[in-house]
């Protein structure tokens, strides 16, 4: 499991690290492949049904394409994908944050008028992607689509 650390603290356990103790570092604190469990494991702990999540993507992701995501099956959604599963899930800043960055991707950007309407959204628990796409479609911005 990934654990939530400062960059200078992982810098430091980093420095000090012996060799023989890199796995352990590496899996404890690095994203990789296993990062497609993040949504099951959250979907699991929030008793989120897959048909419920399928309504919520329906339009912006095909049934098939999220089961894929969620059961580990595709391994390298798009960042508006990992986004779209986040908002429907109902994630909130903290953890769409970290689930980007397990997936490679940056956080949303305060600076950019896109994710910063997409935070906006998320921090006033807004669950719905379609709903997400309206208000940025209202400020002529690109909504969040799947590249699959």
């Amino acid at each position: 499991m990934i654990t939530e650390d400062s960059t200078t603290k992982l810098n430091n356990i980093l420095n000090r690290l012996p060799e023989d103790k890199l796995d352990e570092y590496l899996e404890e604190h690095t994203a990789g492949e296993r990062t497609s469990s993040v949504f099951a494991d959250f979907m699991l702990s929030k008793s989120i049904r897959p048909g419920a999540l399928y309504l919520k993507c329906s339009g912006l992701l095909s049934k098939s394409y999220v089961s894929d995501l969620v059961n580990g099956k595709k391994l390298h959604p798009s960042r508006d994908v990992v986004i779209i599963l986040a908002i429907s899930m109902g994630m909130d800043r903290k953890l769409t944050r970290r689930v980007l960055s397990s997936y490679g991707f940056n956080d949303l950007s305060q600076k950019d008028k896109r994710d910063a309407v997409v935070a906006a959204a998320i921090n006033n628990k807004i669950s719905d992607p379609e709903k997400v796409n309206e208000m940025l479609e209202s400020r002529n911005l690109e909504p969040l689509h799947s590249s699959a």
